[in-house]
């Protein structure tokens, strides 16, 4: 029957129309989110990253952002994700418009491919033998009821989690093709489709590599709705196929990760055990549950306050979540035969948790990690609403009525509650006071709302109040806690109180002493302080690593030029130059390195090419005429002194001097013949000036004649005012 209904023409039209409709729902609800701006990960994964933020289409720009990780990893990371944010890139530059329109059709899509899978399954042999459901209708609500619930939200407004969005559009799209090649009747549609659905599982694991478990999806599908496993053959090679996929997944996993055990690389940086982690999952799933059913927007937030269970009965709600979610698997593996919408919602949900909400070393708890997990949850609940309209249509029209009352409310509670949680999403200092407000023993919240909103701002003592009553929180993470007081650092250093700079940047190192960034900027303090040999030795305690970071290797440069090795220095800022080919400070330094060599051409090069990528600093300006002097071209070294003045203004010329001469050694040498030159040029201009304003004196002026005279030229109000 349900096959039947699948296929007749005649309801096609109403079902596109059905379908619009909800595409304009989805549209309306997430309408506010628009204009969300960047968040936490979106800056260096998209922002920030020179590998997203293209130029040209070429196929070497485009395959570069394949490596688009922001660790600079030298293997492909998330590449289909990161290519579609290349695009957003080119064609809307850091507009985040275009990003949330492609997010919002992402999911409208998926959506689309959710309700054309179920319908799919309605048309499985274990469902024809028994359903007599409305299809259409089950497949609608349930792609519906997931579309518009507000927990997705974070999968789909927090722009960078495109890759969690992206790896569930393809992942549902290789099950659709899978269910229609194994009810294909022609050979080649049939191989056809195999090979799509491959390829969708290729495409979600590049674009997150929680969809890595599609293989064991694809075998809950088979056995619960093509085989009969009540056949003791069939529950063999369920056995045997599973294990198989599971050893090919764990294959794919050691890939990823490097080696079978690289799950265990994020555990250095955390304040649990990966046993411990275990047993929180356990309550934070059962949360999930909880979230999505009940998904109220003050249930929702981007961090969550997680005790973290140290045994069965610490927290005693951790024996409790155990025995909830042994008790659901336990059911789903029973009503295979009996129950099979039932028993496929349930698995399929924990099944595709075992990535993110189990052992690896990662956060506790993120609602996004649900988008894909949560496809089929509503199925079940569809199609019990579909079994009480059919049953009281004919037996009650008052309960049929408030049936389907209860469903449009449903429907409309889902939607308003996902537009009013994207009011959360606005901009930093919105999100991070929704998420300080519901996480209050959180120091990640403090810090993103201190740093995102206050510090950014310019607000320093808010922000330093925000940062210092995180820091008083009990079970902080270290590397949390390490961030914080390096931003501490960052403020004292910012308002040139160095010492605390140095004091705070030492505790961070002391607090996590893998955090090579706070080595450079206790280094750069201590030149601050005129302590250059500490800050050769500050720099030497941390190596660079596969990926250099080019302000320690800038540093290092300088520091080598301090000591009168150019030669030596150069290496560095080329590096430099290599990693970010727009790094003005390096090209100057590199400028400077040559000159001291005394290759003054090439000299002039550099230090081009550093004015020309920085056009309003005043050093390469400043730089510039030096280098001309030492080379005798007098032209230019009028050209480039009158820019300089220009830059930093005739009355600042004095300060500027003095503090070039106290930070940097190097511009010694020709300040002393650039100063008379530099005297003079002001001399002319200042001469210049007074005879100007001698003409103005002597000059009769015309009011009227001027207005006209302006007017005439386009210039000035329509009026003459």
């Amino acid at each position: 029957m349900a096959s039947s209904q699948a296929l007749d023409p005649c309801r096609q039209p109403r079902r596109a129309a059905a379908f619009c409709i909800l595409s304009v729902l989805i549209f309306i609800v997430y309408s506010n989110a628009l204009q969300t701006s960047w968040h936490l990960d979106d800056y260096q994964n998209i922002v920030g990253n020179p590998r997203v933020q293209i130029s040209d289409l070429e196929p070497s720009t485009l395959l570069a952002t394949f490596f688009a990780s922001p660790e600079g990893k030298s293997k492909p990371y998330r590449s289909v994700a990161y290519l579609s944010f290349g695009f957003n890139a080119y064609f809307g530059g850091r507009n985040v418009l275009g990003y949330h329109v492609v997010n919002i059709a992402v999911h409208v899509i998926t959506a689309f491919l959710l309700c054309m899978t179920v319908l799919k399954i309605f048309e499985t042999p274990n469902l024809t033998r028994r359903s007599n459901n409305n299809a259409f209708f089950v497949a609608l609500l349930t792609a519906t009821l997931w579309a518009v619930n507000p927990i997705q939200t974070q999968a789909v407004t927090y722009i960078v989690q495109r890759m969690a969005a992206l790896a569930a559009f393809f992942y549902i799209c290789g099950l659709y093709c899978y269910i229609a090649a194994r009810l294909a009747t022609s050979p080649n549609r049939k191989i056809a489709l195999f090979i799509g659905c491959g390829g969708c599982y290729l495409l979600a694991v590049m674009s997150k590599e929680n969809a890595a478990l599609m293989p064991l999806s694809v075998l809950l599908v088979e056995f619960i709705f093509f085989r009969d496993l009540r056949d003791p053959k069939q529950v063999k090679l369920a056995l045997v196929l599973l294990t198989a996929g599971a050893a090919l997944v764990v294959a794919l996993g050691a890939m990823i990760f490097g080696n079978p055990f690289g799950f265990l690389n994020g555990y250095p940086n955390r304040t649990f055990t990966p046993f411990e982690r275990l047993l929180t999952e356990t309550r934070v799933l059962v949360h999930y549950l909880s979230q999505i059913f009940y998904p109220v927007p003050t249930r929702l937030s981007l961090y969550h306050d997680v005790i973290v269970s140290k045994s069965l009965v610490d927290p005693w709600t951790t024996l409790p979540s155990l025995l909830v979610i042994l008790t659901l698997i336990t059911l789903g593996f029973k009503w295979i035969a009996h129950r099979p919408i039932i028993s496929f919602a349930i698995l399929f949900f924990f099944l595709n948790h075992l990535i993110e909400s189990t052992v690896i070393g990662l956060e506790l708890v993120f609602e996004h990690r649900n988008y894909l997990p949560s496809l089929f949850l509503f199925m079940p609940i569809a199609a019990g609403i579909d079994h009480l309209i059919r049953h009281y249509g004919r037996s009650n029209r008052v309960m049929h009525s408030a049936v389907i009352s209860g469903v449009v409310l449903l429907v409309v509670g889902f939607a308003s509650g996902t537009y009013i949680r994207n009011q959360a999403w606005a901009d930093e200092k919105a999100l991070w006071e929704d998420t300080l407000a519901k996480a209050p023993n959180s120091i990640r919240a403090h810090h993103e709302l201190a740093y995102q909103h206050y510090e950014k701002t310019g607000n320093y003592d808010t922000a330093l109040i925000l940062y210092h009553r995180g820091l008083s929180l009990n079970g902080q993470n270290v590397y949390e806690k390490t961030l914080s007081l390096n931003n501490i650092a960052s403020i004292h250093f910012t308002r040139g109180d160095y010492a605390n700079a140095e004091k705070f940047w030492r505790e961070a190192i002391a607090s996590y002493p893998k955090y090579k960034q706070a080595y450079y900027r206790l280094a750069l303090t201590q030149t601050k302080l005129g302590r250059w040999n500490e800050a050769a030795e500050t720099l030497s305690l941390v190596d660079d690593g596969k990926v250099p970071d080019p302000n320690r290797s800038r540093l290092k440069g300088i520091l080598l030029l301090r000591d009168n090795n150019p030669e030596a220095a150069t290496q560095y800022f080329r590096n430099c130059i290599k990693m970010n080919p727009r790094d003005w400070q390096s090209s100057m330094y590199l400028g400077v390195a040559f000159s001291m060599m005394g290759h003054a051409e090439k000299a002039y090069r550099f230090l081009k090419m550093a004015a020309v990528e920085r056009p309003n600093e005043p050093l390469p300006q400043l730089l510039l005429p030096g280098n001309r002097l030492t080379a005798s071209d007098d032209t230019k070294v009028q050209f480039h002194l009158d820019t300089f003045i220009t830059r930093v203004g005739p009355r600042q010329v004095e300060t500027y001097l003095f503090g070039v001469r106290e930070q940097y050694e190097f511009a010694q040498p020709f300040l002393a013949d650039l100063q008379p030159l530099i005297a003079n040029k002001i001399g002319l201009m200042a001469g210049e000036l007074k005879e100007v304003a001698g003409r103005l004196h002597e000059v009769p002026v015309d009011l009227t004649e001027t207005s006209e005279t302006v007017n005439s030229d386009g210039f000035g109000y329509a009026d003459g005012s």
